[in-house]
């Protein structure tokens, strides 16, 4: 349970650091340096364990009748809500999207990462 808690935190800020390194350059930025990129993930991992599962059986009829492709939406808002509880919360550590259409891409690989993570 604990090896694959840290393997999903891992992987998880591995894809934080790629998304603003080298696949998404001048469009998403994580702002902090390695800190910044430690905080994110462990934030967006509780933000995943806590609001994603309610707003998953909150959206079930609408992912059932898009066969499962309202997650991308699910992951963007959990993205969105990664953006705003750093501004909220206003410790030197941010995350910024250049473009709202940013949000689908960076959920899609997030998407990517929680189905590779056993």
């Amino acid at each position: 349970m604990i090896k694959r808690l840290i393997l999903h935190l891992v992987f998880l800020g591995l894809v934080f650091f790629l998304l603003d390194e080298y696949l998404l350059v001048e469009k998403f930025t994580v702002v902090g340096g390695w800190k910044g990129y430690a905080l994110i993930t462990i934030l967006f991992s509780l933000i995943m364990a806590i609001v994603k599962p309610i707003a998953k059986a909150v959206t079930a009829p609408i992912n059932f009748l898009t066969f499962g492709l309202f997650s991308f939406v699910i992951n963007a808002a959990m993205l969105w809500l990664l953006e705003k509880s750093l501004e909220i919360l206003d410790i030197g550590v941010a995350i910024e999207f250049a473009d709202w259409t940013l949000y689908p891409i960076v959920g899609f690989f997030m998407a990517i990462v929680m189905i590779l993570i056993p």
